[in-house]
């Protein structure tokens, strides 16, 4: 008898082993927890900005700068988000990036008009939209709305 409770003790602790290794390899469907996006640079945002922003960018290259905005729907680019066409030399240099929330950043900026910069700071918004940093839309539609312009898509 005294051989048969190593043999159980050594039973239980296999089949407990057994039991734990099985539970550890369970796929709950969880799959991987996909790794937190990139906070964009200051040189990133400010150049989808320029880009957004410049008259001299054709329009099918700026199709996708703003959230929402793509080749099927009503664009902003058609309303004219060129904030230099309406203010001549007007240029924004961003100055810092803040977290605004897991998919939405703040772009600190700094305005010149005609080489003069403006005293105070301004805010330009961009979300997380199909895995790319773009404008947020309700700014932009802003934008041009206070420009003058009418948007289908705002």
């Amino acid at each position: 008898m005294r051989r048969r409770y190593p043999v159980l003790a050594g039973a239980a602790i296999v089949t407990a082993g057994a039991g734990l290794a099985a539970l550890v390899g369970v796929d709950r469907g969880d799959g991987p927890v996909p790794a937190a996006p990139a906070v964009p640079t200051p040189a990133d945002l400010e150049a989808t900005l320029v880009k957004a922003t410049d008259p001299r960018v054709p329009r099918a290259e700026q199709i996708g700068l703003v959230e929402g905005d793509d080749a099927d729907g009503p664009r902003l680019a058609e309303g004219n988000m060129v904030l230099v066409a309406d203010v001549p030399a007007h240029r924004h240099r961003v100055v810092d990036v803040r977290v605004a929330g897991p998919d939405r950043v703040i772009a600190v900026t700094r305005t010149s008009v005609a080489g003069v910069e403006i005293p105070s700071t301004g805010e330009v918004p961009f979300v997380l939209d199909a895995g790319a940093w773009k404008i947020e839309k309700a700014w932009a539609c802003t934008v041009v709305e206070n420009l003058g312009h009418r948007v289908r898509a705002c």
